[in-house]
């Protein structure tokens, strides 16, 4: 539950500012991505101080890093979320669905690999961690769209902050 609460946080409501708003320039596209990546870049980083407190509450050592490899995913999440709102935007759910069930397939077969190796509860570290990557990455390559250089704007962001910020408590609750 714990890093699905991180991976909510991680868009701070820009997804929803991208798929609202009538109109969307590729200044804000890319202004909404670095946003994201600064958002889960912090939020990764965080796992840090977290990981020997989330191991102590599960009574697992291991756990860890677990904790510390998720940081990895809630990143790599981060960098897909504007290219998966571009895919929704443009109403293609056929490529939503692709690279959904091809990060499915790459991640099982990755973990379940892993298992038959012996790697344990790391099998399932890498499913989730390779399920976020591929997804991302199927993303990038379907949609072709790179973000121009990053450009903060503290006006972008409060209308981002002003249009998301709702949808994002409504998501956490």
């Amino acid at each position: 539950p714990f890093v699905t609460v991180l991976t909510i946080l991680a868009d701070g409501g820009s997804v929803y500012h991208t798929l609202r708003n009538s109109r969307v320039e590729e200044r804000a596209l890319s202004q909404s991505f670095w946003y994201c990546v600064v958002i889960s870049l912090c939020l990764s980083v965080l796992m840090l101080p977290l990981a020997p407190s989330i191991a102590a509450i599960m009574g697992e050592p291991r756990a860890e890093m677990a904790a510390l490899a998720t940081g990895i995913a809630i990143l790599a999440i981060g960098i897909g979320f504007q290219h998966n709102a571009l895919i929704m935007r443009c109403f293609r759910n056929d490529l939503r669905a692709l690279t959904i069930i091809s990060s499915v397939i790459v991640s099982v077969i990755l973990a379940i690999g892993a298992a038959l190796l012996g790697a344990g509860y790391w099998a399932l570290v890498l499913l989730f961690v390779s399920r976020t990557a591929v997804q991302t990455a199927a993303a990038w390559y379907l949609t072709g769209w790179i973000p121009s250089r990053p450009s903060l704007k503290i006006g972008y962001l409060k209308d981002v902050l002003t249009l998301g910020m709702p949808e994002l408590y409504s998501r956490l609750l």
